[in-house]
């Protein structure tokens, strides 16, 4: 093996106008080895067998290069290992070959094999990057003097040695053309993040979308969000990833973490506190858990900021105890806080069996102290409420942005997309849900109380954002995504509690018609269509809400539907036997019906002509006096005369 030299530059590797020395002479087949820097590692046996062919009925087209070796007459192969071998299968004894007899610079032989090799049956881009690196570990060369030496972009050195980066597997991909070169440099950003990731991410590519309504994850998606790919669309692909890499915003148990002795045993104490067994706790890496990460820079985000993973054990392990620290300050803060208030009310309490009985005669007013403490309560009950509801909103709007990012354009699609008043009412929608929702769009922050503040754009400025959200888009999906994310979030992003009151939008998304048939015919479809799609690609965090909704709405429909069917048979009985009731007993039953089950039972005009009827007829006719004996008639006879 030659000895690693100082860097050559491209003149000290092939100076410009030197002729080779070279002497063109037969060589016995035996007395050639080969060489192991020759950069080709594979070779197709088909393709031997038809040079083998050749060249025992139509002899030699070119000689082989070949360099003396120490032991006299024999020689190692700097380019045509390919003839060498099928010059073995065609029991060929002597070979023509050119003997190179200027003793050669560090690496000019592995330059010339690949370059030979360029010119005939192309290298693999893994045989060319094997070739780069041993020129540069055994050789000395640098990129530059490699790209020099070759005539070749440097950039193009650069990316072939990337994909030594990347484990056995993916090479022979990348090598086959599986997987593109283009997504090679991101690959191997991905092996220095952690040496599994690469493999997943392409995994994401090429087993296709999970659903059938999904767009396919492309290359380019990889390119541009390599860790929105790798986290995947749904929960279920989360097992894919290594155990010791981790996604902020879900949960994990508490059995994924190796906890220390403290935080084992704060663990017991606050399991204690929530009346739970310590394998049912969880460890959910919200915000502030994400930011310890990035601070120790264990944690990387999506392209767009709304998704990031967390790598390595020991850094989960300690954002797991901090997590655990943090939950059982809460409790024992609470807990504090409880034992305070009923000591307070132990005191203001009537200790004597008569003062307990005077209080029963008549109810003292509350103390202020009193007061105050259910003021406090009031005021803890609202600020739980709005940073639930805050940290409901921004979950969802993370969720919409990274499930309808993009989305196939079907037929549920177009119709919701026709249906929208999102031309006229952008700025309104855009108030009611995304500035409430998508992540960078509220500007929060801590108070000292440790509640949640939220600052939220303006109209004009929502406006303007989400016109510029929409022109982000470059492509039919994109686009039918970013407007679907847009309506999901107006239709349920939460104002009440997020928002004061004289901050609310006041708009209330409408996709159903007002004008009946003289409006789009599956207008009255478009928000039922909008859930099934928000079902169907969210989480179940985010979907079973919507679910439960869409449940209730079809029960309380089938019910309308069902006093609907009730209300006619009763109305048709009605009015079959109208004509012979009194015009007090059609009053009544019509003011019955119509209390019962609405105006709409019996309109104005349907009431006016059902009075109108006359009184039936029910007094006896003026007739003679019948006979004494036709007067001996039968009851039932006389009713039914």
């Amino acid at each position: 093996m030659p000895t690693k030299t100082k860097a050559m530059t491209a003149d000290q590797a092939e100076p410009q106008g030197t002729q080779h020395a070279y002497t063109l002479c037969d060589i016995p087949v035996s007395h050639i080895a080969i060489s192991q820097n020759n950069p080709r590692k594979h070779f197709d046996e088909q393709e031997l067998e038809r040079l083998a062919h050749a060249m025992s009925t139509r002899g030699f087209n070119h000689p082989i290069l070949v360099k003396p070796t120490d032991q006299e007459g024999y020689y190692e192969i700097i380019d045509g290992e390919r003839r060498w071998r099928a010059a073995q299968q065609a029991k060929v004894e002597l070979i023509p070959a050119l003997v190179k007899v200027r003793p050669s610079i560090p690496g000019a032989d592995l330059i010339d094999a690949m370059l030979a090799n360029g010119l005939g049956i192309s290298l693999d881009v893994v045989e060319e990057a094997l070739g780069y690196e041993a020129l540069i570990g055994e050789s000395g060369y640098t990129r530059k003097s490699i790209a020099d030496a070759m005539q070749i972009p440097l950039a193009r050195v650069r990316e072939r040695l990337l994909i030594l980066d990347l484990p056995e597997k993916l090479r022979q991909q990348i090598a086959a053309g599986i997987v593109p070169l283009m997504a090679v440099k991101t690959l191997s950003s991905l092996a220095k993040i952690h040496p599994g990731l690469p493999e997943i991410a392409v995994k994401r590519v090429l087993d296709g979308p999970v659903q059938q309504w999904d767009e396919p994850t492309t290359w380019d998606d990889l390119v541009a969000n390599p860790i929105s790919v790798l986290i995947g669309g749904y929960e279920e692909q989360l097992a894919d990833l290594p155990k010791d890499v981790f996604v902020a915003g879900f949960s994990y148990p508490i059995s994924r973490f190796e906890l220390d002795e403290a935080a084992a045993e704060n663990l017991l104490l606050l399991c204690d506190f929530l009346q739970m067994e310590p394998a049912e706790f969880g460890v959910c890496f919200d915000r502030e858990l994400l930011d310890q990460a990035l601070a120790l820079k264990a944690a990387y985000l999506s392209a767009n900021k709304t998704e990031a993973i967390i790598v390595g054990g020991d850094v989960a392990q300690q954002l797991a105890g901090d997590c655990i620290d943090k939950s059982l300050k809460i409790q024992v803060e609470h807990a504090q806080d409880e034992r305070e208030n009923a000591e307070r009310l132990s005191a203001s309490r009537p200790r004597s069996r008569h003062a307990a009985s005077s209080q029963a005669e008549a109810i003292e007013p509350p103390s202020e102290e009193q007061i105050e403490a259910g003021r406090k309560r009031a005021l803890e009950e609202d600020r739980r409420l709005c940073d639930e509801t805050i940290a409901r909103n921004q979950r969802l709007g993370v969720l919409l942005i990274k499930h309808l990012y993009k989305v196939r354009v079907d037929d549920r699609v177009l119709k919701i997309l026709t249906a929208s008043p999102l031309a006229g009412d952008l700025g309104r929608i855009a108030s009611r849900g995304a500035r409430l929702s998508f992540p960078g769009w509220a500007e929060l922050s801590t108070r000292k109380n440790g509640s949640t503040k939220a600052e939220y754009l303006s109209y004009n400025e929502v406006e303007g954002k989400a016109r510029e959200f929409l022109e982000g888009a470059s492509t039919a999906a994109e686009i039918a995504g970013r407007t679907l994310a847009l309506l999901a979030a107006a239709r349920w992003a939460k104002e009440k509690h997020a928002v004061a009151d004289s901050k609310a939008s006041n708009y209330t998304l409408k996709l159903t018609s007002i004008l009946g048939d003289r409006g789009i015919p599956w207008r009255e479809e478009a928000e039922e269509l909008l859930d099934d799609i928000l079902i169907e690609k969210l989480p179940p965090e985010a979907a079973d809400p919507i679910r439960e909704a869409k449940e209730r709405r079809d029960a309380q429909r089938a019910e309308e539907e069902r006093r609907d069917r009730e209300r006619d048979s009763v109305v048709a009985e009605f009015l079959e036997k109208a004509p012979s009731l009194s015009r007090d007993d059609r009053h009544a039953e019509i003011a019955r019906l119509r209390s019962e089950y609405g105006f709409s039972a019996l309109t104005r005009e349907q009431g006016r002509k059902l009075m109108e009827f006359p009184e039936p007829d029910t007094a006896p006719q003026a007739e003679e006096q019948p006979a004494p004996e036709e007067q001996q008639v039968e009851p039932e006879m006389a009713l039914a005369a």
